[in-house]
């Protein structure tokens, strides 16, 4: 929290003062998350992929915690860029040092600046009428927003990041409110957002591979994943096989977030061993459903990435 503090001396803000309009919901919509191409780019693709990356990396107003919340992909020629910066500059001249590249046509250019999102979470809690009267300080790094401050009624904090996590460019809300009678958990000021694809490991092994995460819309954040179990558990066999001979689908598990940690490398980590796997809820789709189609995702997730509880759909 020590970093986040230092941040908040700049860009914090009390959430009465007048600012500039809220991003348009709309153009919230146009944002694409093109992490994981349904078209194969082509090898020219590929190629000038990697001449963007480089360029990005080399770009002076760039810094390191950019590059590793943005993505670039070129297909046909065109860039498109998503993910955070710091700064609607680095945007700016993100999307500038890609349209140079040869052989790049056009850029799409999704980045999202911190700069531009805290003023547009403040100006919504500013508008809402449950909160515009209470001192939030609101700070965003890379996407996900730290709400802080002191206000009195429990519900006005859950309503303040309910609110910040309506706006679709958000990645997650870190809810740092102090409230009388409300204690604030390690875990809520901790945020990861498996990727998709990623392999999960235990001391003893390999657990399995992600496939699906569960979010909670109103912070945005990940509560659990479906795993893919390299594992047959006990409950599995019995229906390892189909009447027709074959095997059946690769067993899925529920693994909550509280029972994974994750290294500064990114990798996740099951605090038990991989044996224990077994224990874990069978994953059970009739208790999920996708998002709404208008709903976006939080980078770097695509809508099909992404399930929540029936409850809160």
């Amino acid at each position: 929290m020590g970093n986040l503090q230092m941040t908040e001396t700049k860009i914090a803000m009390t959430i009465a003062t007048p600012i500039v309009p809220i991003i348009e919901k709309g153009k919230q919509s146009e944002q694409s998350l093109p992490n994981r191409q349904h078209t194969q780019p082509t090898k020219s693709d590929h190629a000038l992929t990697e001449k963007v990356m480089h360029a990005l990396n080399l770009d002076h107003l760039l810094g390191k915690g950019d590059i590793a919340h943005l993505h670039a992909v070129v297909n046909g020629g065109m860039a498109t860029l998503s993910g955070h910066v710091m700064r609607a500059i680095s945007k700016t001249q993100a999307g500038a040092a890609v349209q140079a590249i040869p052989g790049i046509t056009a850029v799409a250019n999704h980045l999202v600046a911190d700069d531009e999102l805290t003023i547009a979470v403040a100006q919504a809690l500013s508008y809402d009428p449950q909160t515009q009267h209470e001192h939030i300080q609101v700070n965003v790094q890379h996407g996900v927003v730290y709400l802080g401050g002191a206000i009195a009624r429990p519900q006005i904090r859950a309503a303040a990041a309910q609110k910040a996590a309506s706006i679709g460019q958000v990645r997650g809300i870190i809810n740092v409110i102090q409230t009388p009678g409300i204690g604030i958990e390690t875990d809520e000021e901790q945020f990861v957002q498996p990727r998709i694809e990623s392999e999960i490991y235990a001391t003893d092994g390999q657990v399995g591979r992600v496939q699906q995460v569960i979010m909670n819309p109103q912070n945005r954040r990940v509560t659990a994943v479906v795993v893919a179990s390299h594992t047959v558990l006990p409950q599995a066999i019995d229906g390892a096989h189909s009447s027709s001979g074959r095997q059946s689908a690769q067993p899925r598990v529920l693994i909550p977030m509280s029972n994974l940690r994750c290294a500064p490398s990114g990798a996740l980590f099951l605090k038990t061993k991989k044996g224990e796997a077994a224990h874990f809820a069978d994953f059970n789709p009739l208790n999920f459903a996708p998002p709404a189609m208008d709903w976006q995702p939080p980078y770097p997730y695509l809508p099909a990435d992404i399930l929540l509880h029936r409850h809160r759909v």
